[in-house]
């Protein structure tokens, strides 16, 4: 029961892995804000203003690193390409803040509603915006590459699986092939010395004709005499 949950838990999360992530990094960015500005505040003593700039900028540094190797796993750190995803993601998150800006003022300003309630609300629609702009604009490419690296890896590694079980009859089929070869080789030389044999008894055989007639001349010479 506890292997089927986890193995169910661990689909459901390869099937959502960047949402997850994205989700637990961006709760990890929002503490380093928090701790950013407390360590400003409290232990440099910096104007709350500059304080929060600081810990804007140094929330959206970690943002940028941890978005681009853990969320949506961007592994290519060349100057080109780190500068232009750090820009985008730079832009895209000031276009973020102006919108939720943008939003309290409509929303509580000139329409008389809750801050609180407004305040809620877009964050959930900033957190939307800059997984969108992530995902599709600033570093749509790599993922793409990363998706086609990972299938090519996967198919490769079906193919070294199934390799085993493919060279067995290959080598069954290469030792009957030997076999064969060593036998015909051994047929092939027993025909050559039968051949060797033969010569040697031909050559032989005249030399005794020839000695058997010298042997009957004498005899029949003897005979007339």
């Amino acid at each position: 029961m506890t292997a089927d949950l986890y193995r169910k838990g661990l689909a459901l999360y390869e099937r959502h892995r960047d949402i997850v992530s994205y989700l637990f990094w961006g709760v990890m960015t929002t503490l380093v804000n928090y701790v950013a500005y407390f360590v400003c505040r409290l232990c440099f003593g910096i104007d709350y203003i500059a304080s929060n700039v600081a810990a804007w900028a140094v929330a959206v540094a970690f943002g940028f690193v941890v978005n681009k190797i853990y969320v949506f796993r961007s592994l290519d750190w060349s100057a080109k390409v780190a500068f232009r995803e750090c820009w985008q993601f730079v832009a895209a998150r000031l276009f973020s803040g102006v919108l939720e800006t943008a939003m309290l003022k409509v929303f509580v300003d000139w329409l008389g509603m809750n801050d609180a309630i407004v305040k809620i609300f877009s964050n959930i629609v900033v957190v939307i915006v800059n997984y969108v702009l992530s995902k599709l604009v600033i570093f749509r490419k790599k993922q793409v590459l990363l998706e086609k690296l990972e299938q090519a890896s996967a198919s490769c590694a079906k193919q070294a699986a199934a390799l085993p079980a493919a060279e067995e009859p290959v080598l069954a089929q290469g030792a009957i092939a030997g076999r064969k070869r060593r036998r015909r080789r051994a047929d092939g030389a027993s025909p050559q010395q039968g051949a060797s044999a033969a010569k040697a008894q031909g050559k032989a055989k005249p030399k005794g004709r020839a000695k058997g007639g010298a042997k009957g001349r004498r005899t029949r010479r003897k005979g007339r005499r």
